[in-house]
């Protein structure tokens, strides 16, 4: 059988180790962290925004046909004659540089519809030296339709090299306008004959 003191040593070491355990437990609840999973680091991304992300963190661009009077201020978008005359001289005052290249100086005189939007006119017809000068002579309008929201003008103009002597060549087109929603009067198209649908 065993002493006294044995046993007493027994009791106190089992004791101990249970308030050791206790100690032990109690601290790893008090860790409001040490339940969570671990989670991977996050590295930042190398990989460059794409064009839609890029777009949408830039200020947004000016797009043909919407208004901007930085291009024109001197002329009245709710008049379709003065618009008229505005885009034939923009259209035909080009530079013998401008061969082959896209004539972006129409873009505030096009409607969302016109062909030309939003690439410009190509230009095929530039003097040999200088630019072409262009005066518009006249406009006549030929029709429009029940609504008044739709006019085409017969317009005769005249184009002159800078560098000639020789008078301006008269030319004939048909340019055809469309009243927008914001009242503003737009070129859909300019043809060397005009169609009774168009």
């Amino acid at each position: 059988m065993w002493g006294a003191r044995p046993i007493a040593t027994a009791v106190a070491l089992v004791t101990v180790g249970g308030v050791v355990w206790l100690l032990a437990a109690n601290s790893h609840s008090s860790d409001p962290t040490s339940s969570l999973p671990s989670s991977p680091a996050i590295e930042p991304t190398a990989r460059p925004i794409g064009p839609q992300a890029r777009d949408a963190a830039s200020d947004q661009q000016q797009l043909p046909g919407t208004p901007d009077t930085s291009f024109s201020p001197d002329v009245d978008f709710r008049q379709p004659q003065a618009v008229a005359r505005a885009y034939l001289v923009a259209a035909h005052t080009v530079t013998a540089a401008d061969r082959g290249k896209s004539n972006r100086r129409v873009l505030p005189y096009l409607a969302p519809d016109n062909p030309a939007n939003p690439r410009g006119l190509v230009v095929a017809e530039t003097p040999t030296v200088g630019r072409f000068t262009v005066t518009v002579d006249q406009l006549t309008v030929v029709g429009s339709n029940e609504s008044g929201r739709r006019i085409a003008y017969e317009a005769r103009w005249s184009i002159a090299a800078d560098e000639s002597s020789e008078p301006g060549r008269q030319r004939s087109t048909f340019v055809v306008l469309a009243r927008q929603p914001d009242g503003r009067w737009l070129v859909t198209q300019e043809t060397a004959r005009i169609q009774p649908g168009d």
